[in-house]
């Protein structure tokens, strides 16, 4: 089944609507890659219509599982989601509970990096502060050239 950006977009903003109902039309809009009169326009289509006739009737769950099986759908479907997940995680800093607005301090400073907790594998990039000059390679050879010798040195 080829890609449909239109079908994407209507059913990403169908399913953001029933997910969210707080969501302004704009809003969703935004999130679609429209413009607010696009989505209106979109919204008058009879396809639709029709997709969320089948989204809040289950007639899609089947077509869905289909889905599950293209890589590139599911991506893209994923990556659709991240702004709409990221602007919860803001809305919990303004949380009353102290438990969840610690949390989602935690994880908002995790996604920066600069701040993570976790120990990550590789070199920060430059964007986290980090940058490798030749100064910074030639003296790292140089340490694992002196290592290498030394494990020679200590099996003879």
């Amino acid at each position: 089944m080829p890609w449909d950006k239109t079908r994407w977009r209507t059913e990403t903003a169908i399913r953001l609507a029933l997910i969210n109902p707080g969501l302004t039309d704009a809003e969703i809009a935004e999130h679609v890659g429209l413009t607010h009169a696009g989505y209106t326009q979109l919204k008058r289509r009879p396809e639709y219509k029709q997709i969320y006739t089948q989204l809040t009737t289950g007639i899609l769950s089947s077509i869905d599982a289909e889905l599950g099986s293209d890589i590139k759908n599911l991506r893209e479907r994923l990556k659709s989601t991240v702004p709409v997940a990221l602007q919860h995680l803001a809305d919990l800093l303004n949380n009353n509970d102290p438990k969840i607005k610690l949390q989602a301090i935690k994880e908002t400073l995790d996604r920066d990096g600069r701040f993570a907790s976790v120990t990550r594998v590789g070199l920060p990039t430059e964007e986290q502060g980090g940058f490798i000059s030749k100064a910074d390679h030639d003296i790292a050879s140089a340490l694992l050239g002196a290592v290498g010798k030394d494990k020679v040195s200590a099996k003879n």
